[in-house]
C-alpha cells in the first residue's frame, strides 16, 4: 500500500527574510536569469532532501514499465518487514535514550516514509501541475547511488522526466539536471553519473557537471552558487538563445594513435585549458587488461593526448580526482 502526504505552500516575494529556507541552487539559477535579461523569474520549490527518484515518479507510470517493477516489489518487501523492524528500532532507541552512547538509531523505512514510490509525486508534483511552467531543474541522485539502483537510474530518471512532461501536458519542456558530485570512495557514484548522462538522449535536456566543485568529505557542499550558475548557462543558451558556451567539455570519443590515446570532446569553446595554468594531472591509461597506470597528458587543440610508455597498446583512459575513486572512464 502506498501512502499520500499533504503539504502546503505559498507564493512569496524573494527577500533576505524569505529566501533562507528555499533551494540555494534554484535561487542562484533564477537570479542569474533575471540579471541577464531583466525579466522576473518565479520558482516553484518542490524538494525533499535525501529522497530517491522513484518517490517523484507517478505510480501508474512505474506500474506500466516492467523494467521498474522491482522498485515496487522492493517497497512491498520493506512494508512486510516493517513491523519487526519497528520493534527492533523501538528497543534500540530505548537503550540509546538511557545510555546516549554512539549515534541515535535510525528509524526504518515504512508507512508514510517519503522514500515510498510515488509518495512525493502525489504530494509535491501533482498539486502544482496546473501551473504553466517554462522548465525544471533537478538536484538529486545520491539516494539512488546503490547496487540495485545506480544502473537502473538511467531508465527510472528518463521515465520520471517524461512522466512530468506528460502530467503538465506542455510537451518536452526543458529539464536540466545537476550531475552528482565526487564524494568519498563510493563505487556506485560514477555509475550513477553515467546513468544521468544517458538521460541526455531525451529532447531538451542538459546537465551541469559539478564534480569539480563538490567536497569529497561532505555530502552537502556549500558551493551552490556555481551549481545555479551552470544550470543557468544551459537555460540562457537553450531557452533564451544567448550565444554562449553553456557547458564544460563533454566526452565525444577516444581514438588510439600508436602508443597514445587521444580524447575528443564536445563543447570546447575557443579551446581547452588547464584551470590556473600548469600541467594536466590525474589521467590514467590501461591496455585491454584494464590495469590502469598513471599517465602523462597534454592538450592538443580541442583534444587531450594521454600516454604511458609502459602501455604499448592503450585501450582505456580514465581521470581520477584527488586520489579518490571518482573515475570517469573513456574508451
Amino acid at each position: 500500500m502506498l501512502h499520500w502526504m499533504n503539504v502546503t505552500g505559498a507564493w512569496v516575494v524573494c527577500s533576505p527574510a524569505t529566501i533562507k529556507p528555499q533551494s540555494a541552487a534554484a535561487y542562484f539559477f533564477a537570479r542569474e536569469l533575471y540579471q541577464k535579461h531583466g525579466v522576473p523569474v518565479a520558482v516553484i520549490n518542490t524538494y525533499w532532501g535525501g529522497t530517491p527518484a522513484q518517490s517523484w515518479t507517478s505510480l501508474p507510470t512505474m506500474q506500466s514499465d516492467a523494467a521498474l517493477k522491482f522498485i515496487l516489489d522492493d517497497w512491498q518487501t520493506v512494508l512486510a518487514r516493517y513491523p519487526e523492524a519497528k520493534l527492533k528500532y523501538d528497543e534500540q532507541l530505548k537503550n540509546w535514550q538511557e545510555t546516549k552512547t554512539g549515534p541515535a538509531p535510525r528509524a526504518p523505512n515504512g508507512p508514510g516514509n517519503p522514500n515510498a514510490p510515488a509518495t512525493l509525486y502525489n504530494a509535491m508534483i501533482a498539486p502544482v501541475t496546473p501551473y504553466a511552467i517554462r522548465g525544471a531543474i533537478w538536484y538529486q541522485g545520491e539516494s539512488n547511488a546503490s547496487p540495485t539502483h545506480a544502473y537502473a537510474y538511467r531508465r527510472l530518471f528518463s521515465t520520471m522526466i517524461e512522466d512530468w512532461r506528460h502530467a503538465w501536458g506542455q510537451g518536452p519542456f526543458p529539464f536540466y539536471l545537476r550531475a552528482t558530485r565526487h564524494f568519498k570512495t563510493n563505487g556506485w557514484w560514477p555509475l550513477l553519473r553515467e546513468s544521468q548522462t544517458e538521460t541526455l538522449d531525451l529532447r531538451n535536456t542538459a546537465m551541469a557537471v559539478t564534480i569539480d566543485i563538490g567536497n569529497p568529505t561532505d555530502i552537502h557542499p556549500t558551493n551552490k552558487q556555481d551549481v545555479g550558475h551552470r544550470l543557468a548557462l544551459a537555460a540562457l543558451a537553450n531557452v533564451y538563445g544567448d550565444k554562449i558556451v553553456s557547458s564544460g567539455p563533454v566526452f565525444r570519443q577516444m581514438t588510439v594513435e600508436g602508443e597514445q590515446a587521444r580524447v575528443w570532446f564536445h563543447s570546447v569553446g575557443d579551446g581547452l585549458a588547464v584551470r590556473g595554468g600548469g600541467t594536466l594531472t590525474g589521467f590514467e591509461v590501461a591496455g585491454s587488461d584494464g590495469a590502469f597506470s598513471p599517465a602523462e597528458a597534454k592538450i592538443d587543440g580541442p583534444t587531450i593526448l594521454v600516454w604511458n610508455s609502459a602501455v604499448k597498446q592503450p585501450a582505456m583512459v580514465s581521470l581520477r580526482l584527488d586520489g579518490q575513486s571518482g573515475r570517469g572512464q573513456f574508451d
